[in-house]
């Protein structure tokens, strides 16, 4: 952390499971500057707390690829939002590139390096990890840096970088977590023509479930 603070800069990534739990388990925890990589275990009783306050330091530009998944745990454990976030995903779309593209061809395409074969499902929580899983999660953030540097120097050129910061710090807004049953429900009644009536019993239902997924501590569509 003190590595990072001082580069003024990380790639950040996390492995977690989503499909048991109401909130995601993290399992890994993955940082790097541009040349070291740090693995960090909280299955193995590490607190990962400081990594959170890592993400939410306004001082440290944190590196993410598709990564709001990856940030929520800064404000649900701190109650405070990740600040100085670049997301490369989103980066790669302002550089006119198909949208959502992959970590793989985001690395392959700004550091000439391929990627291995991702590890499907993975249990994440199991341990020990193989030198193989260490080596997958290694990858999601060692090259992410040198990807970012390339293209910030693209996006500079094409003064496109202040689109990508403002888009950025919009995917993190604090409003963005959690659940909003506003959301939700539009996703559920979609281009239907649906009464007022039938809207509230739609948001009724949908706050009933979370609520009980809550209690029981399972994922809302389960």
């Amino acid at each position: 952390l003190r590595a990072c603070r001082e580069a003024g800069g990380c790639a950040f990534d996390t492995e977690f499971i989503g499909e048991e739990t109401y909130v995601p388990r993290i399992c890994l925890v993955q940082v790097a500057t541009t040349d070291r990589v740090w693995l960090l275990d909280p299955i193995a009783g590490l607190d990962v707390t400081p990594a959170w306050e890592l993400v939410a330091d306004p001082d440290v530009c944190t590196v993410v690829h598709a990564g709001q998944q990856d940030l929520e745990p800064a404000i649900r454990l701190l109650g405070r939002p990740p600040a100085n976030v670049i997301d490369t995903q989103i980066a790669a779309a302002f550089l006119d590139l198909p949208h959502p593209l992959s970590l793989a061809a985001v690395v392959e395409m700004f550091v000439g390096v391929r990627l291995g074969k991702g590890l499907t499902f993975t249990r994440w929580d199991r341990r020990p990890l193989s030198a193989a899983h260490l080596g997958y999660a290694a990858d999601d953030v060692l090259y992410l840096m040198a990807a970012w540097h390339a293209m910030r120097e693209q996006l500079e050129s094409f003064g496109r970088l202040g689109w990508v910061e403002a888009e950025c710090a919009e995917q993190v807004d604090p409003e963005r977590f959690g659940f909003d049953v506003d959301r939700r429900a539009e996703r559920v009644i979609g281009t239907r023509n649906f009464r007022p009536r039938q809207v509230a019993v739609v948001r009724g239902l949908l706050e009933m479930r979370d609520e009980a997924a809550r209690e029981r501590n399972v994922p809302p569509r389960s």
